[in-house]
C-alpha cells in the first residue's frame, strides 16, 4: 500500500486505530485504552496463545483447542505428519476470532513476524504449561502498529507522548506526536457513517448493506435508476457504485461471501467493461471475483479473518415484530467517554456535564472506575457524569 499512514488515539476508555492511504480511510482498529490491555477480552486475529488440544475430530481431521477462553478454538491440522494428541500443550495463532455460535480458528504457524526472545519464551510456557497470551502485556499502542504490519505503514501519527516512546522503541514507523480537532472529529464521523445501513454518494446512488453470519447482500440503486432501457444512465449508476464499494467493505471490515446487485446491463459489450471498472476499483482489497451476471447479480469472496465493524461494537436485539442489532453496552460507554474526552482535551475551559442512560452510568461505576480516574487525573475535576433515566437505553447526552 503506497502512502500509508497510522493514526493512533490513546483514549481514557479505548484505543483506536485507523490506516489512511492519503485522505483515504482504509481500516480501523479497536483495542484496550493504555493500562486496560490485561483485561480479560475474546480472542482477535493475531492473537498469539499457549493452547492445550482437548478433544480430537477425526473425522474433520481437526482439533478443539483450549485457549483460556468460554469456547474452545478449533484446529485443523489436515495431513500433518505428527498431529497432536489429547492433552498436548502447543502454540497457536488466532487466524478467525469467535463469529456468532463459532469458536475461534487457530493455527499452528505462529513464528511469523516474532523476534527469538518472545519465540523461545512462549516455547518454554508451552513446556511448562504456563498459561499465556503474547500480548497480553503489550503496549495497546505497540498492537495497533502489529495489526497494520501487513500494510506496511510508513509513518504514525499519534496523540499520546508515553504511547509514542513505546512505539518508538519498535523503531519501525516514522513516528509524530500531536492531533488536532479536526482529524479526530473527521475520524469519529468516518466511524459513526460506517455503521450507516444505507450509503448515498455522488448523484443520489445508494449502497445499502445487509450484515448476515453467512453473508453480506448489497443493493445498489439510484433515484434515476432505469429499467434497463437507459444504458447510459445505468452505466453511471454502476460505476460510481463500484468506485465506492470496495473503500466501504474495508472501512466496515467486511468479509467473506459478498453478494452485490447492481444495475442490469442493456448488453454484453457494457457486462465486459464493466468488468474492468470492478478490477480497477478493488484498489487493495483482497478478494476473488465470482460471476456478474446481466441482471447485475454479483459475487465476490473477501478472507473473514476479523469481526466487521457491526460484529464488533453491537449485539443482537431481541426486539418484536423483527429481531435486529444494537450497541453494546461496553461499546455504548466507550462511546460516551470518548465525546467527554474530546471535549475537554480541545475546550480547556469547558465545564462539560455527560448524561447516561442508568445501564451505561452503572456499568462505567462498577465495573471501568479508571476510566474516570484517568480523565480526573488529566483533566482535573472540571467535569460530571451521572445517569437519566429518561435516556433511551445505551444513550448519552453531553452538554457545558
Amino acid at each position: 500500500m503506497t502512502d500509508a499512514q497510522l493514526i493512533i488515539e490513546c483514549g481514557a476508555a479505548q484505543t483506536r486505530a485507523t490506516l489512511m492511504e492519503g485522505d483515504d480511510v482504509r481500516a480501523f482498529w479497536f483495542g484496550p485504552a493504555r493500562g486496560d490491555e490485561t483485561l480479560p477480552r475474546p480472542p482477535d486475529s493475531g492473537d498469539i496463545h499457549v493452547a492445550r488440544i482437548r478433544k480430537l475430530t477425526k473425522g474433520a481431521q481437526g482439533a478443539f483447542v483450549d485457549i483460556g477462553w468460554s469456547r474452545d478454538g478449533f484446529l485443523s491440522y489436515g495431513h500433518d505428519r505428527l498431529p497432536p494428541v489429547e492433552g498436548e500443550r502447543l502454540v497457536v495463532k488466532v487466524k478467525r476470532p469467535p463469529m456468532g455460535q463459532k469458536g475461534p480458528l487457530v493455527t499452528r504457524c505462529w513464528r511469523a513476524g516474532l523476534g527469538v526472545s518472545e519465540i523461545a519464551s512462549l516455547e518454554a510456557a508451552a513446556v511448562s504449561g504456563e498459561p499465556r497470551r503474547l500480548n497480553e502485556r503489550e503496549d495497546a499502542a505497540v498492537s495497533a502498529l502489529r495489526f497494520f504490519s501487513a500494510e506496511k505503514p510508513d509513518r504514525a501519527t499519534i496523540d499520546d507522548a508515553e504511547a509514542a516512546r513505546a512505539l518508538a522503541a519498535t523503531d519501525s514507523v516514522q513516528l509524530n506526536v500531536g492531533m488536532d480537532q479536526d482529524l479526530s472529529r473527521g475520524l469519529s464521523e468516518c466511524v459513526a457513517a460506517s455503521f450507516e445501513r444505507t450509503v448515498t454518494i455522488d448523484d443520489g446512488v445508494r449502497l445499502t448493506f445487509d450484515e448476515t453470519e453467512a453473508l453480506t447482500a448489497i443493493d445498489v440503486d439510484s433515484a434515476k435508476a432505469a429499467d434497463g432501457r437507459s444504458a447510459p444512465v445505468n452505466d453511471k449508476v454502476n460505476v460510481a457504485a463500484a468506485n465506492a464499494l470496495f473503500g466501504e467493505l474495508s472501512r466496515r471490515g467486511i468479509g467473506g461471501r459478498i453478494v452485490v446487485d447492481f444495475l442490469a446491463f442493456p448488453h454484453a459489450r457494457s457486462r465486459e467493461t464493466f468488468k474492468k471498472t470492478l478490477a480497477r476499483a478493488k484498489h487493495g482489497y483482497n478478494c476473488r471475483f465470482g460471476a456478474l451476471a446481466p441482471d447485475g447479480l454479483f459475487d465476490l469472496t473477501a478472507p473473514r479473518t476479523r469481526l466487521s465493524l457491526l460484529e464488533r461494537a453491537t449485539e443482537f436485539d431481541r426486539t418484536t415484530p423483527r429481531p435486529g442489532q444494537r450497541f453494546t453496552l461496553d461499546w455504548s460507554a466507550k462511546a460516551a467517554i470518548r465525546e467527554l474526552e474530546t471535549l475537554l482535551k480541545y475546550r480547556p475551559k469547558a465545564k462539560p456535564r455527560l448524561l447516561v442512560c442508568s445501564e451505561v452510568a452503572d456499568y462505567v461505576d462498577r465495573l471501568r472506575p479508571e476510566w474516570l480516574n484517568r480523565l480526573r487525573a488529566k483533566y482535573g475535576p472540571r467535569f460530571e457524569l451521572g445517569p437519566n433515566s429518561k435516556l433511551e437505553a445505551r444513550s448519552f447526552d453531553l452538554s457545558e
